[in-house]
């Protein structure tokens, strides 16, 4: 910038006169006071004492050509820049001069961090309230009055003041001017404040600090919540504000429950990373020595796998000095230079759900950390849990590198990190195990992470204490308000596996950024943690008085809650599933109908799963379950351990796979692989297989899936339902279904192990009593079909053992000596586990569901309520119908069997019933020779669980089927308006319950001859009587795959109808009535027409010309839309909101489309009515 030549030899004074000059000129420190050219001391490093660091100023001094207008120290590292008022560009672009010659303003700093890192809470200035100063503060030396000046900081530091004191020490009263105004240097944003800065004054900065936890000082802090233009960079929440580049094409990954609420990055890969090839936190790309270092994350590895999360080095790609990553599914921490250090977790992060992840590399004291041992040590922390290595040597930590990068490095756990990143945070320096806590507490409420210690808010203050819980402390979680940490975390759940509740402000949405409703207060904690028992109705608890229906159980689970700084109404949410279900709040963990009961009736729909919700306020130290009415087959949760069905939960990757768990309905208890053994195979559901619902397919008799860490059965008398299709087989010996253990503390040794229960595939029933002195081993009565699938009842008492099939008689014949209590898993198929010494293989063939009641035996009626479930949903016949009938969940008849005892044939149907989740959609009888299947959509061969398939829109609409078992196929003739059509002999008897809305057939009438090949006119023929003769309906066919389809909306019919097939044409055609002697034409009376003949202009008087009919439509291209109208229960006309009455003076003749019933109605007189009214134009006919 400058060359200056004397030829002769300068002064000391002379000396330091020029390097004056230049220093201030060009913003450089010097070690020596600064003078002017009068010899005047600008800058006294004596009276400056501590504040001789990044010494610059602005000046003018005219004999040495000086007029430095703006300056800033060009130290490394440094920011404040001080001008006159025309800050600009350059100094030359600058046009406000300093006023006088000889005028000086100097300043220098302490030497301390620039950030925002001392408490100083100031309320009452323009630019909000501050909680923190820089460390750092100036010290001004003003030459000769220098007056206002411009004060420069770069743009980044929320509620900015500048402070000025006549001492070292700020407080409240001191000067605070607040920075709003921005303007722009070299592409640089400054925050500015114009201000006097008087001799000998001191100056700092002021603004409200944001860190993680409170922990000041952060130099790169990445959030998935605040990540800004992700696709160019993900912005650096630090002091730095030095955003890391992105590498690929990237976008965040929309907020789901799994993350919390927030959103995260995910899919890294080589060429899919973040990296920052000149990260400040190392001024060069060599060694920053003698660095100890702190690194957090907030991370979701979603396999075992291995990884970087982040890393720093000189090398473009290694970013291993330091690096944390994940390393065969376990946290480590690696460090090359100054000695390689890797040091592991002894444990693996929680795979498949959110880590919190933190690793401290702190040098010994001599090497400028807190460590005792001359190498330093590590502590990592997993979650809360810590662990420490020491290092007893020549181990030193240090940065090494600017190439900072994220999600992938190619040295030590090279690779891209498998899942999902949410946060990474780095300090240049050692924490305190106060400030990791507050950290991890930071991350862990705002990921849903358990953690294994105290959780502390910014002001240390304790929101979760584990010892005050104990019990309690587990899937912790809640919602905070933290201003200092960013922490606004308005809706939250559990992360952990299998965790569904949710706890929320009142604006409960689908993202936490969407949640428009915000704790009011700062520093307001709602913590939860429950006792880590089953979240299902198990406990009884009966409540009768409730609003939201009666209940019979409770949750095991119970949650504490720890509520800081009087949090009030929340949002608590739980899945929709749950009958009757209630928020259940108490002072203690005992809970009767004495406590509070909130329905949660209220459904709001979040990422797509439907919540129940109830507003509430959960006090602190107070206790909370939920209550409901069992969901259970056939609505019976007495008993209940068990409900395993090959339509929930069957783990598998499509038709013919593994079943890799299987998950029961009713416990949540999750059968898996057993040993090495085979699995068995899904296999979808079809028209012959299962009546369209999926099973579980045993190809081999080695297979074996089970669960030996439950009790089966928690008494001595107990039944079981087994449903499998026929078929079954066993290339082996001892082939068994379904088995318990005696006991798990007995998985080999012994033949009789597994003998506990077994259900052999060849209809015996063996039992071994739990002392093992007592086998029993035959069929007590009753065999599978085969030819059909088959429920397999057994009612097991201590001293009895009996079986019924198909809903038949029970069969009590296996009497024996007790089997006591049996306290061992189960299995289904072979118990040959190994080399356990068991003697059962398993089975060829199909299950399709096992239910068991395994504390106590069922009554009559219950079981009959379990087969109806079972029944209807595999399209099956049960015994006993012409006196049991079958039962909904409410044990309501869904079918009579008394109704006509002659319609008891190949009984199906379709169905929905939400207590026991049974939604048939798609159904026929499997007994051979049926010719009818009934969908909800016009489609008979995909499986059940086709998502294009439409349910009904009640709970408890059930429409079944039955027929008279008439296989002969003659036709008769049946008169149907007047014309003579031609039956089968078949009929069918439909029971409906509910409204299920249209409804298609499938009839495969081939046998019946060509008659109803294609291209006939084949009905389908409705009526209330089996004779055909009362409010008969016709329905015409549609040709289809060889098959005949109809279409049919029972619901305005009666409950109880008849059905046929016939062929032959049903239409008819009369002219209007001719006038005769006493019997004059009737004229038609009403009329739309698009052919311009209505009117005062018509000469032809139309519509009158035209006899005997209601109403006369005439156009060529032009439809008729009648107006649809919804009517009340009262048959009149409302609006859409059901009240508001429309059309309250109507004519005779006029038509609407009833939209509540689904009729076209006219207002007329019916014959035999003494009043006009609306009526359905339900029956088709003839005019006479």
């Amino acid at each position: 910038m400058e060359v200056i030549w004397y030829k002769r030899t300068l002064t000391t004074n002379e000396q330091s006169r020029i390097n004056s000059y230049l220093a201030v000129k060009n913003g450089v420190t010097l070690n020596e006071n600064y003078l002017s050219t009068d010899n005047n001391i600008i800058w006294d490093r004596a009276n400056n004492t501590g504040y001789n660091n990044n010494i610059f100023g602005i000046g003018k001094d005219n004999l040495t050509v000086l007029h430095q207008k703006q300056s800033g120290s060009v130290n490394n590292g440094q920011k404040l820049v001080i001008s006159t008022t025309g800050f600009a560009d350059t100094n030359a672009a600058n046009s406000t001069g300093i006023a006088n010659d000889l005028q000086y303003l100097i300043t220098g700093d302490n030497g301390l961090q620039q950030i925002l890192n001392t408490p100083l809470v100031y309320t009452t200035g323009m630019n909000g309230e501050t909680n923190h100063r820089f460390e750092a503060i100036w010290k001004v030396q003003n030459t000769n009055a220098v007056g206002t000046v411009t004060v420069a900081w770069p743009k980044g530091v929320k509620n900015l003041y500048l402070v000025q004191s006549s001492s070292s020490v700020f407080d409240a009263t001191s000067t605070f001017t607040p920075m709003t105004t921005e303007t722009t240097v070299n592409g640089v944003v400054y925050n500015i404040a114009n201000v006097t800065l008087a001799n000998g004054q001191y100056f700092t900065f002021a603004g409200y600090l944001y860190a993680p936890g409170g922990v000041s000082g952060t130099d790169f802090w990445i959030r998935s919540d605040d990540a800004a233009d992700i696709a160019t960079a993900w912005k650096d929440n630090s002091i730095n504000a030095n955003d890391i580049p992105a590498v690929g094409t990237w976008a965040l990954s929309s907020a789901d429950k799994a993350h919390n609420f927030h959103p995260y990055t995910t899919g890294y890969s080589a060429s899919k990373l973040f990296y920052n090839n000149a990260s400040v936190m190392n001024p060069t790309n060599g060694e920053l020595p003698n660095i100890s270092h702190s690194i957090f994350s907030a991370i979701r590895p979603t396999t075992a796998g291995t990884g970087r999360i982040t890393g720093i080095d000189d090398d473009a790609t290694y970013a291993s000095e330091p690096a944390a990553s994940i390393a065969n599914g376990k946290p480590r921490h690696y460090e090359y230079y100054n000695v390689t250090t890797s040091t592991d977790f002894s444990t693996t992060f929680n795979i498949g759900v959110s880590n919190v992840f933190s690793t401290i590399a702190d040098n010994s004291v001599a090497n400028g950390g807190t460590s005792t041992f001359s190498g330093g040590e590590k502590r990592l922390g997993l979650n809360g849990a810590y662990e420490t290595t020491t290092f007893n040597n020549t181990n030193k930590f240090q940065i090494y590198g600017r190439n900072l990068r994220v999600g992938q490095a190619g040295w030590d756990a090279a690779g891209a990190f498998p899942g999902d990143i949410m946060e990474v945070i780095w300090y240049k320096r050692t924490l305190t195990t106060n400030e990791q806590s507050r950290i991890n507490t930071y991350l862990a409420v705002k990921n849903g992470v358990t953690l294994s210690e105290n959780y502390l808010s910014t002001d240390s203050n304790v929101i979760w204490d584990r010892t005050n819980n104990t019990g309690y402390n587990n899937n912790i979680f809640g919602i905070a308000k933290d201003e200092v940490t960013v922490l606004n975390q308005k809706q939250s759940a559990s992360v952990n596996s299998g965790q569904k509740l949710v706890i929320s402000t009142t604006g409960l949405a689908e993202s936490n950024a969407s949640n428009n409703t915000e704790l009011p207060s700062n520093q307001q904690f709602l913590m939860v943690g429950d006792n880590n028992l089953k979240q299902g109705l198990k406990m009884p608890l009966a409540y009768t008085s409730g609003t939201n229906g009666e209940t019979n159980f409770r949750f095991e689970a119970i949650w504490k809650t720890q509520n800081t700084k009087n949090v009030g109404q929340v949002t608590v949410a739980w899945p929709k599933g749950v009958k009757n279900l209630y928020l259940v709040q108490s002072p203690d963990e005992m809970f009767d109908t004495t406590d509070s009961f909130t329905p949660m009736a209220t459904e709001v729909t979040i990422n797509g799963v439907i919540y129940n919700t109830a507003n509430v306020t959960l006090s602190n130290g107070q206790f909370f379950t939920f209550a409901g009415f069992g969901r259970a087959p056939g609505g019976v949760v007495n008993n209940l351990s068990y409900w395993y069905r090959a339509d929930k939960d069957a783990v598998n990757t499509g038709d013919g796979t593994d079943i890799t768990a299987w998950t029961d309905q009713f416990s949540g208890t999750t059968s898996a692989q057993l040993g090495t053994n085979a699995l068995p195979k899904f296999k979808l559901g079809a028209a012959s297989y299962f009546n369209f619902n999926p099973g579980v397919n045993f190809t081999a008799n080695t297979q074996t899936i089970g669960n030996t860490s439950v009790r089966t059965f928690g008494n001595n008398t107990y039944d079981i339902f087994i449903l499998t299709k026929d078929g079954l087989s066993n290339p082996g010996s001892n082939g068994r279904i379904f088995s318990s253990l005696l006991d798990n503390s007995k998985l080999s040794g012994s033949i009789n192990y597994w003998d506990g229960f077994g259900d052999m595939y060849d209809n015996r029933t063996e039992r071994v009593r739990a002392d093992e002195g007592y086998r029993y081993l035959a069929n007590p009565g009753g065999i599978r079909s085969t030819t059909i699938p088959s429920i397999v009842y057994h009612n097991l008492l201590n001293t009895t053992t009996g079986k019924g099939i198909n809903g038949g008689v029970v069969s009590m014949s296996g009497t024996h000596t007790s089997i006591d209590f049996l306290n061992g898993g189960h299995t289904f198929g072979s118990t040959q586990i190994g080399s356990n010494g068991s003697d059962n293989g398993g089975f060829v063939g199909n299950l399709g569901e096992t239910i068991v009641y395994g504390e106590g035996n069922l009554t009559v009626t219950e079981r009959r309520r379990v087969d109806s479930y079972l029944a209807i949903k595999y399209g099956i016949t049960l015994g006993q119908v012409n006196t049991d009938h079958y039962l909904n969940t409410d044990g309501n008849i869904v079918w009579n069997g008394a109704a006509n005892t002659t319609f008891n044939n190949n009984i199906f149907g379709i169905s929905r019933d939400d207590i026991e989740m049974l939604e048939q959609k798609v159904s026929k009888s499997v007994n051979a020779g049926t010719i009818l299947t009934m969908a909800t959509i016009n489609d008979f061969a995909s499986p059940n669980q086709l998502a294009a398939r439409t349910g009904f829109t009640n709970d408890k609409t059930y429409f079944l089927l039955g027929d008279n078992n008439v296989t002969t196929t003659p036709l008769t003739n049946i008169m149907i308006a007047g014309n003579t059509l031609h039956r089968i002999q078949r009929t069918w008897l439909s029971q409906r319950s509910n409204t299920p809305g249209s409804l298609y057939f499938e009839a495969d009438l081939s046998a019946y001859g060509v008659a109803f090949s294609a291209g006939n006119n084949i009905q389908m023929i409705v009526a209330d009587d089996a004779a055909f003769t009362i409010n008969v309906k016709t329905i015409n066919g549609i040709f289809t795959g060889g098959r005949w389809v109809f279409m049919n909306d029972f619901n305005a019919d009666n409950t109880l109808r008849y059905i046929t097939f016939a062929e032959g044409k049903t239409s008819c055609y009369k002219p209007g009535a001719i006038a005769t002697t006493g019997n004059p034409a009737l004229p038609t009376k009403v009329g739309i027409t698009a052919l311009g003949r209505a009117g005062a202009g018509s000469t032809d008087n139309w519509p009158m010309v035209r006899q005997g009919g209601w109403l006369a439509l005439e156009a060529k291209t032009k439809g008729f839309v009648p107006n649809r109208v919804k009517f009340n229960a009262s048959n009149q006309p409302v609006a859409a909101d059901g009240i508001t009455p429309v059309i309250t003076t109507p004519v005779e003749g006029m038509m609407v489309y009833d939209i509540t019933n689904k009729c076209m109605k006219m207002y007329t007189l019916k014959e035999g009515d003494a009043t006009m009214a609306w009526h359905c134009i339900s029956t088709q006919t003839c005019p006479d």
